[in-house]
């Protein structure tokens, strides 16, 4: 993945994850998203390597804590978000819509 196609991934996963906890912070990660968002933040840690904030992402998001069902989205939110904020501004398509 370049870092254009991760720098997209990750703030559309930041937008999804926004909406999710707006209405519910509270709402669990669970399932199919985990590995989604354990993919995006792998992808994205190679173009921001030395961002101590991605460094202390790193191992967080794991499948204890989905076992455990201590993921909420508003969790899950603030990490992707200081993944994102890291990897570049949002692509101009995301801030149109």
């Amino acid at each position: 993945m370049d870092k254009k196609l991760a720098q997209e991934r990750a703030w559309a996963l930041y937008e999804d994850l926004k909406r999710i906890s707006d209405r519910d912070p509270e709402q669990e990660v669970r399932g199919i998203a985990v590995p989604v968002i354990d993919a995006v933040l792998v992808a994205c840690k190679e173009f921001v390597q030395g961002d101590p904030a991605v460094e202390a992402i790193d191992g967080l998001i794991t499948a204890e804590n989905v076992e455990d069902g201590s993921l909420r989205a508003v969790d899950a939110c603030l990490v992707v978000h200081q993944l994102a904020l890291a990897i570049g501004e949002p692509p101009t398509e995301l801030l149109i819509g």
